[in-house]
């Protein structure tokens, strides 16, 4: 694009003087006087002439940066999230690999080279189409098991550079292998590796995904097709994987150490000039690396290409400004030798009239001359479109007032200037050139550059840059919203937060409300992430209901939302605003035809009575809100101080649990389970107990919710199945164990892997093994964990569905699957005597039982009345404090010696 420079305006002014003053003797008296005038005139031209051409050149350059620029971010965007379905793959399959338990290099082949594993291998391809192939390869770099044809083929890849790396490196993130010849189809491939491990961190193998560049020339190629930019897909190592076009001169090619392209990519990405690496052409870089992954995306231009239109738009400028100086040479020549011509003078003058026209409507901006009676005088085309003027409007000796008549008209007056006229007389009365930006009511931007004559008229410059303001206004709301949503993003609402820190100095306290949505990700899982934005976005409409325009409501990211409330006077202020949002949440979301329910935990800390920083005020609300998850859905917590030392605590005990298994802190404690049919003992129910160092005992209902929502409660119930198998073992034959299992556990944990291993160690028969789950154990997966029952079943284990009744108690459990026993819960033992509907449901539990062929145990039983109910009702299994309390599996001897010198059960409360 071309420019008009500021210093252009003197010549334009002599220039009309000239011709507005034909016949004034003074301007052209011979000899000397001419000649200096007509250097003049051509050193003004050529200085206007050089820095119109320098202006253009940085503009050039400028314009081709951004243009890459954008290009980069999008295509290092768009390669990120190629990579980023490439790595998910991965990463799944190295999580199936981990279930399996693989530990040495023998497992790693005898597991993984199965035809099942190639079916799975092939399965998780259909949902990479980026990828040609999935691959195992072991330690030795031979390959396992793959996604092609069974059988597997014999190829060797200890030669490749990403063998070569995770052979030496224990690296848990992905690598990418240089480019190279597909030893499987003969093809260029790029080789996306990930490092498989065993449990002790020693190398098995590596599974990686095999990508044909011809995807990725295709995806490139559609970058820059209809551009002459190149494409190259770096390592962050400087080597080249992939080029765009002529892919194959990126083969083995490593960028110097010395190039700027290192700093760059420190740096974050940027520009630089290449003198050229491939073929010594000298080219613009700019570099994009991606922030997942250690690739790096760079978009190249020659220079040639880049300031090809500049040379051009030079070029003419050249012979526009050659040809002016010419025209007013001959001009003043023929002025001189011919003064007393008057006709021979006007056609002269008419000439460089017309060539003068000729340079003005030929720039891309538009201008406009007014003298001193603000009276227009000159004019381009250009500055006629601009303000949509109609053709008889731009007359010479028009007045300033009825062109202004005219743009009201055409609605490209000033939208925000109320008397223009006396604006515009302010800045005729200033000296030194001005730029201003106008905005016009039809919605373009206008960008104005005046210039002020001696005898009070101006000249100025108009471009219309409406299509670069509104760029700028998108790229600066996006910086600080959130493109989904549209609401503040994080940046903003640490700005808006900051404000309000500031006004609270003065006096005014506000309330920061964090929270986030109930089983959000439960919503993504099942109905899909389109589904899970379109409710993020129905939330933010409902939410906007519930705030004030003067408060801020901002998404910080996934489904955390957070508030700034303003003018909080007192803490039932922040209240209500948090009892609005829950109320608001009650309804359900209608999202594509769904009608999705989510409801909110919230947390709330006051500034300045809480805290006064940033990062202190967020964590607060995070701990108000995190106890208000822990507490109960749905619910509304302010921050408190003694929150602080709540938390601690429970990091205190999250550390010292993870330490308890190798400290040998724990014990397994036994009940009496005692069968009313047989009166007597039948087994022991296993109870774990905690021995802290400092705490002393530490109540299971402490420390047993810590575990499971840290997924200790894993490796915790594998010593505990361990341990009770290897004890259980040492009892008379007829005695069994019960085991209680985590819902974490048939989520997150080898359930059967588990198992069996216990029983081979302990060499405890697997009939003897009884095992209780809770109902939550079903709700999570039910399909999945229903068949993890069936193989228990089918192992001749014993599983008991444990506090019956105190859940949802869906009977469809028990059609499902058959259990050996239904658990009823101590608190309906406890209200049996006095609660009519405690003995209602005991007395239901028990008949459901019967019916189904299913034996019933009542636990917590503590007195000989509550013994005979429960016997009267047809329960046909108790255990409690009546019996015996939980012992240590030390006195576990005496207290069945004990028991079995008792001939009737009722005279066991004597034990």
């Amino acid at each position: 694009m071309r420019r008009v420079s500021a210093y252009r305006i003197p010549s334009i002014q002599r220039i009309v003087r000239a011709f507005g003053a034909s016949g004034s003797r003074r301007y052209f008296r011979p000899g000397q006087s001419v000649l200096l005038l007509n250097v003049l005139v051509i050193v003004a031209i050529a200085a206007t002439s050089g820095l119109t051409i320098w202006d253009n050149r940085q503009a050039a350059l400028d314009e081709h940066q951004n243009e890459m620029k954008s290009m980069g971010v999008v295509l290092a965007e768009q390669t990120s999230r190629y990579v980023q379905v490439i790595d998910l793959t991965l990463r799944d399959v190295q999580s199936r690999i981990a279930q399996l338990n693989v530990t040495t290099p023998a497992d790693f082949q005898r597991q993984l080279g199965t035809q099942q594993i190639h079916s799975y291998l092939a399965e998780r391809l259909v949902n990479v189409p980026q990828a040609d192939a999935i691959v195992l390869n072991n330690a030795d770099g031979l390959v396992v098991n793959w996604s092609r044809d069974w059988p597997v083929a014999r190829v060797e890849s200890s030669d490749r550079d990403f063998y070569k790396y995770f052979k030496g490196h224990n690296d848990p993130d992905v690598f990418v292998g240089s480019l190279s010849k597909n030893r499987g189809t003969g093809e260029l491939s790029l080789f996306i590796v990930r490092r498989i491990n065993g449990p002790d961190g020693g190398f098995l193998g590596m599974v990686l995904a095999v990508v044909d560049i011809k995807n990725l020339i295709d995806f490139y190629q559609a970058a820059g097709s209809r551009s002459k930019e190149a494409v190259t897909l770096l390592r962050r190592d400087g080597t080249m994987l992939i080029r765009y076009p002529n892919p194959e001169s990126a083969i083995g090619v490593k960028l110097p150490q010395r190039s700027p392209w290192y700093l760059r990519v420190a740096e974050g990405g940027g520009n630089y000039v290449t003198p050229g690496v491939l073929d010594g052409t000298r080219s613009l870089v700019s570099v994009h690396p991606l922030a997942e992954y250690p690739l790096v995306v760079d978009v190249l231009t020659e220079e040639a290409d880049v300031f090809a239109q500049w040379h051009k738009g030079a070029v003419h400028t050249a012979i526009f400004a050659a040809t002016g100086g010419l025209a007013f040479s001959c001009l003043f020549w023929m002025l001189a030798r011919q003064f007393r011509r008057q006709a021979e003078q006007n056609a002269s003058l008419e000439l460089g009239h017309q060539q003068f026209n000729a340079v003005l409507n030929n720039i891309t901006q538009g201008v406009c001359f007014f003298d001193g009676e603000k009276r227009l005088m000159l004019w381009n085309q250009r500055w006629t479109e601009i303000y949509n003027l109609p053709s008889h409007a731009a007359r010479i000796g028009r007045t300033l007032r009825e062109i202004i008549s005219y743009r009201v008209a055409a609605g490209s007056d000033p939208e925000a200037i109320p008397d223009y006229l006396v604006w515009q007389d302010q800045l005729a009365a200033t000296a030194r050139p001005t730029t201003h930006t106008v905005a016009l009511k039809n919605g373009r931007f206008i960008s104005i550059c005046y210039q002020r004559m001696h005898d009070g008229g101006w000249v100025a410059t108009h471009e219309d840059i409406t299509e670069r303001q509104q760029a700028e206004a998108s790229i600066a709301f996006m910086a600080r919203h959130d493109a989904l949503t549209r609401l503040p993003n994080r940046v903003l609402f640490r700005e808006r937060m900051d404000q309000a820190i500031a006004m609270a100095g003065r006096g005014t306290e506000f309330a920061v409300i964090c929270f986030d949505l109930d089983n959000f990700k439960q919503v993504n899982d099942t109905l899909g992430h389109p589904v899970g934005d379109g409710l993020l976005m129905a939330v933010s409409d409902r939410l906007r209901t519930c705030v004030r325009e003067v408060d801020t409501l901002a998404r910080l990211g996934g489904d955390e939302f957070a508030i700034i409330q303003v003018g909080v006077q007192q803490p039932n202020d922040a209240e209500s605003l948090a009892n609005r949002i829950i109320a608001a949440f009650r309804e359900p979301f209608d999202v594509d035809g769904h009608q999705v329910m989510a409801g909110a935990s919230i947390g709330v800390t006051i500034a300045p009575g809480d805290s006064v920083s940033y990062e202190t005020l967020m964590r607060d609300a995070d701990i108000a809100l995190y106890l208000a998850k822990t507490e109960g859905r749905g619910t509304v917590r302010f921050f408190e101080p003694e929150m602080d030392a709540r938390i601690h605590m429970r990091r205190m005990l999250e550390l010292d649990l993870r330490n308890a298994i190798a400290r040998s802190e724990f014990e397994l404690y036994y009940q009496p389970l005692v069968s009313l049919i047989a009166n007597r003992v039948i087994g022991f129910e296993a109870l774990l107990r905690w021995h802290h160092p400092v705490r002393g005992l530490v109540s299971p209902l402490d420390f047993i919710p810590v575990a499971e929502e840290t997924g200790l409660i894993v490796a915790i119930g594998e010593w505990v199945l361990r341990t009770a198998c290897v004890q259980a073992e040492t009892w008379p034959d007829d005695l069994s164990v019960a085991v209680n299992l985590s819902a974490v556990q048939f989520k997150h944990g080898d359930i059967i892997t588990t198992i069996e291993a216990a029983l081979a160690a302990s060499g405890l028969r697997a009939s003897r093994l009884e095992l209780e789950i809770t109902e939550s154990a079903l709700l999570r997966d039910t399909p999945g964990t229903l068949a993890v029952l069936h193989q228990l079943r089918a192992m001749g284990i014993d599983v008991a569905l444990d506090d019956f009744g105190t859940g949802y108690s869906s009977l469809s459990y028990l059609h499902s699957f058959p259990f050996s026993k239904i658990k009823i819960d101590q608190s309906f033992v406890r209200d049996l005597l006095t609660n009519k509907g405690s003995m209602s449901i005991v007395q239901a539990v028990t008949s459901l039982g019967k019916s189904l062929g299913i034996k019933t145990i009542a636990e917590g039983v503590e007195t000989l009345q509550q013994l005979n109910t429960l016997r009267d009702k047809g329960c046909t299994e108790v255990q409690g404090y009546l019996f015996s309390r939980p012992r240590p599996a030390s006195e576990l001897p005496l207290l069945m010696k004990r028991l079995q010198q008792i001939d009737e059960v009722g005279n066991l409360a004597s034990v």
